[in-house]
């Protein structure tokens, strides 16, 4: 979204004039955050009674209807509206979160494990932003009154897709994403397993289909616990149908031939067991009702979590624990400087560039700064595409390294000073524009930046979900990541329409620097209370 949604907003013809339109841009970003904040907490809840696996299912689908939504919008509304729904079905994050902690049990793992999520984040910050290079200008079509932006084929010129471009001209993209979206959706369903602790065990018939078709490819396929016999003592025990009876009309010392089970697996404390003799090979009556009392204490043991989990209702107190508190804090301050910095970089990239009559820039060093930079969607496309690669290249390479090398605490506090110098530098980088400097000077200049700003927020939030899984209670793990969530939500919900009202002030008054010294201010309170999270090492 972030590449054309300048142009898609300016399209709608809802902002009164250019200056307006950030705001706007903002309410569209701000709407799925809020809507994100509201639900996510009950997503994560959800996860906690019914699975990670079914929660995340919804939050696909749900996302998937409302991105074709947004695409083949007609009106801002029907735009707002979209963002709305998206942000109320997509608790994902949170839950997957969940998930990579109760997979990486070895705390060696831990690290690589959460920065995965980095890792594809950035990914997506490759593939998403080349939406940028399906909006280019038709320059017979193009006017400084109605600023109409094509969609245009890059592929089919005169077709059905040409055709439907220019009656949606930003349902393209969109429909990229939302295969994606669908084929995120097949595979999760197909081989993605349940990793809660009281419901993994259960049966799950669309993870059957995907072992017939791992196996029909060749894969080994491990057994699943529902089609696997119970083990105890080191050997497999048939399992009983319902059709068998539970006592027979035999003796107490009729043997039931076929089965191995060794003194450690009897409950010692049973006294009217204690006198019985059990004999290495073979299982008396009185013997396999133990043994059947014992699986059914572990039944119903497993079946009093999941009710005391679904009616102990919403454990708020796990929340204001120290370590808790601050780490989620820390996430949020992180996150609401991340989303101002996406959301309104390119909007200060796609504002023309400001200059006199003489075609001098009418900015003037330090405190006078109009305009922006004057670049299109594919351009800005391409900046955020290749910054995209470098948040990459910094989890795969960079990241392993500093986990290893340097304390946790201080790594995040070196990259919150980064982020806070990259956001300082932006405004001024309007200097650099010729005919101030050469074109390469200011490209260079520009992705330097850029470049900086992503190899900080790359390392950092690794170290922050990693501070918050370490502080999380195991029983309550995915409520403190919904919550989490929810309040990234909300960061991302008052950072867009708090700095949409800044950036539009900003511009107005030719002070287009003060929106980014403030931002960059917020990240320095995060270094300052960074402080308060050791012990989390």
């Amino acid at each position: 979204m972030f590449p054309y949604v300048f142009f898609m907003v300016r399209d709608f013809h809802i902002a009164p004039d250019e200056a307006h339109i950030s705001k706007y841009c903002g309410y569209l970003s701000a709407s799925f955050a809020f809507f994100q904040f509201l639900c996510s907490i009950h997503l994560g809840r959800l996860a906690d009674v019914i699975g990670r696996k079914k929660v995340l299912m919804i939050g696909i689908l749900g996302t998937t209807f409302s991105i074709l939504v947004f695409g083949f919008s007609t009106s801002f509304w029907m735009a707002l509206f979209a963002r709305s729904f998206m942000g109320a079905v997509n608790g994902n994050v949170a839950v997957i979160r969940t998930v990579l902690g109760e997979v990486a049990t070895n705390p060696y793992h831990a690290p690589l494990a959460f920065s995965t999520l980095p890792l594809l984040w950035q990914l997506g910050c490759v593939i998403g932003p080349m939406s940028g290079h399906l909006v280019k200008i038709s320059a017979e079509e193009y006017t400084r009154s109605t600023y109409s932006y094509h969609l245009v084929s890059l592929v089919v010129q005169k077709s059905f897709l040409d055709s439907l471009v220019k009656k949606y001209p930003y349902c393209l993209p969109n429909l990229v994403v939302s295969v994606f979206l669908l084929f995120s959706l097949v595979f999760g369903a197909l081989f993605l397993e349940e990793t809660h602790h009281t419901l993994k065990d259960q049966r799950d018939y669309l993870l059957d289909i995907g072992d017939s078709i791992r196996n029909f490819l060749g894969f080994d396929v491990s057994q699943r616990p529902w089609r696997m016999p119970f083990k105890r003592g080191g050997s497999l025990m048939a399992v009983p149908s319902e059709a068998d009876p539970l006592l027979g009309s035999t003796s107490n010392e009729e043997e039931i031939e076929g089965y191995h089970v060794s003194e450690d697996d009897l409950d010692d404390d049973d006294d009217d067991l204690d006198d019985e003799t059990t004999t290495v090979g073979k299982l008396y009556r009185t013997t396999s009702a133990n043994i059947m009392r014992t699986f059914s204490n572990h039944s119903v043991d497993v079946s009093a979590e999941m009710i005391r989990n679904h009616e102990s209702g919403y454990p708020w107190h796990v929340l204001l624990e120290g370590k808790t508190f601050n780490a989620i804090t820390q996430n949020f301050i992180l996150c609401f400087t991340a989303v101002v910095f996406d959301e309104f970089l390119p909007v200060f990239l796609a504002y023309d560039v400001a200059r006199d009559k003489d075609g001098n820039l009418a900015s003037k060093f330090p405190f006078l700064i109009a305009g922006g930079m004057g670049l299109h969607t594919p351009e800005i496309g391409t900046l955020l595409s290749t910054t995209g690669v470098a948040g990459v290249l910094v989890v795969v390479f960079i990241y392993p390294w500093v986990d290893i090398t340097f304390n946790r605490i201080k790594a995040l506090q070196c990259c919150l000073i980064l982020t806070a110098v990259s956001y300082f530098a932006v405004p001024y980088l309007v200097f650099t524009i010729p005919p101030n400097s050469p074109q390469a000077i200011s490209t260079t200049l520009l992705y330097s930046t850029n470049i900086l700003k992503t190899l900080a927020s790359s390392l950092a939030f690794p170290q922050v979900i990693l501070l918050i899984h370490r502080a999380s209670p195991r029983e309550h793990s995915a409520f403190v990541n919904g919550t989490t969530l929810s309040l990234t939500a909300l960061a991302r919900a008052l950072g867009p329409f708090i700095w949409g009202y800044v950036v539009s002030i900003s511009v107005n008054h030719e002070i287009v620097w003060l929106s980014w010294v403030l931002l960059a201010a917020v990240a320095f309170v995060g270094f300052y209370l960074s402080h308060s999270l050791k012990g989390l090492e």
